[in-house]
């Protein structure tokens, strides 16, 4: 019994102590499982890729659907308030999310005339400003066959469609689609005069077929131009630099045509020495269409002659230099030779005309000029041995003169002498240049 009574006595003991140890004692932590934190989705877009035709997406009233580009994609221009053009094509954004397609756009966006992206950012339409032209004066315009000026307002007037003329802020006047009230439809694209108008220089009466030509030398301008018919009009085929009769005289004024061509001439003879000019075509008379004259030694051996051009008459192309002549260049005068038959038409005017093209420039070193600069190469002559045509830099200058095949009639060729052979020299491709031959220049051709 005292056994047991002391058992039960030491536990209570226990069990107090332990209480008292809980109490001042911080309790443990409850054990708090740790959640980890969530990513956050990496969205972006995708650069813009042109894109075809979507039905979603339907393009403004001002936007003209041009024809598709190589890629077959359809590109849209409009002309704004500036009168400037601008072009549209259809462009597609994707938003991705951690690298997975989540999202698409189709836009407008900026291109160049060829469709390629101008820019990365889209244009909104309803934000656009389609141009609408001040209307001008149509009356002076000498329309193509098939238009005809409006009753009313003045509109140019085909047998399905409707213009207008005018100019869009600074731009230059042209022709703009209208609609049957013969008002302009906002945002059209200029129409260039050209293409609704014949030249104010071309002649005036009309052609009499279709590939017919008609050449004209405006004096006041120093250009000779050639047309062509086209659709019972004349279009401007070629616009040349030439030199007529210095001071304003000896070449001859009026209507006159081609009667003779040769390909390599003599031209005069004064104080005993001939000058030589290549591709001439006769219009009238001693009058010829020639290139700058030629002298030097051996100068009546054609391939001495394409190389002895009398150079400070070459720089005198686009002023009054000749003796009655009409000079221009080799090139120039190869084109008409091959391409304009005996019968042509010529004008002769004293009017101002379309601004002739620069002429090439020479170069003054062997082997396009001899050494004392007096004789060398034209530009423009298309000889294969002509070193100008090694240079690329000349190669705009060069009209390739390819013979017309409606040219029915051949040119008559001038018998050219062949030099005499002499101690002292051998004629050939490279030439010395004569020191006793410079010729005073008198154009006036006699045979």
């Amino acid at each position: 019994m005292l056994w047991t009574a002391f058992v039960l006595l030491l536990g209570c003991k226990t069990n107090e102590i332990a209480e008292t140890i809980a109490e001042t004692e911080s309790p443990l932590p409850t054990p708090n499982p740790t959640i980890a934190p969530t990513p956050t989705p990496v969205v972006e877009q995708t650069e813009p890729e042109r894109w075809v035709c979507v039905r979603k997406l339907e393009a403004p009233s001002f936007y003209t659907l041009l024809s598709k580009t190589e890629d077959g994609k359809p590109l849209y221009a409009f002309t704004n308030e500036n009168g400037i053009v601008e072009y549209r094509v259809i462009g597609l954004i994707r938003t991705l999310t951690n690298g997975v397609i989540t999202g698409e756009r189709f836009a407008f966006f900026p291109a160049d005339e060829t469709g390629e992206l101008a820019g990365t950012n889209p244009v909104d339409p309803d934000e656009e400003r389609p141009g609408v032209c001040e209307t001008l004066s149509a009356l002076d315009l000498r329309l193509k066959k098939g238009y005809r000026l409006g009753i009313e307002t003045g509109a140019v007037v085909s047998s399905s469609d409707y213009y207008v003329y005018g100019r869009i802020g600074n731009a230059e006047p042209s022709f703009y689609a209208a609609d049957d009230r013969e008002q302009m439809i906002p945002g059209s694209l200029p129409i260039p005069v050209p293409e609704l108008t014949v030249s104010p220089y071309a002649p005036k009466e009309d052609p009499k077929k279709d590939g017919e030509r008609h050449i004209t030398v405006f004096i006041g301008s120093q250009s000779v131009v050639v047309f062509v018919a086209v659709n019972g009009d004349w279009e401007t085929e070629h616009v040349f630099i030439c030199s007529t009769g210095k001071d304003g005289k000896y070449t001859p004024r009026g209507e006159f045509s081609i009667t003779a061509q040769y390909e390599y001439k003599a031209m005069s003879r004064l104080n005993g020495v001939m000058v030589y000019a290549q591709y001439s075509s006769r219009f009238r008379g001693h009058y010829l269409f020639h290139t700058v004259p030629a002298a030097g030694q051996y100068k009546n051996y054609f391939p001495n002659g394409k190389q002895q051009m009398l150079i400070a008459e070459y720089e005198k192309l686009g002023t009054d230099a000749s003796h009655g002549c009409v000079r221009m260049l080799v090139g120039d005068c190869c084109w008409i030779y091959r391409n304009c038959r005996i019968g042509t038409r010529v004008t002769v005017t004293d009017d101002i005309g379309p601004e002739h093209p620069k002429k090439p420039a020479l170069i003054y070193a062997e082997p396009y000029m001899d050494v004392n600069a007096e004789y060398g190469w034209d530009p423009t002559d298309p000889d294969p041995n002509n070193p100008y045509l090694k240079l690329e830099e000349y190669a705009s200058a060069m009209i390739v003169p390819t013979n017309d095949p409606n040219k029915s009639k051949t040119p008559r060729p001038t018998n050219v002498a062949t030099p005499r052979p002499t101690n002292t020299a051998t004629p050939g491709p490279t030439f010395t240049p004569g020191t006793s031959e410079t010729p005073l220049m008198d154009e006036t051709e006699k045979e």
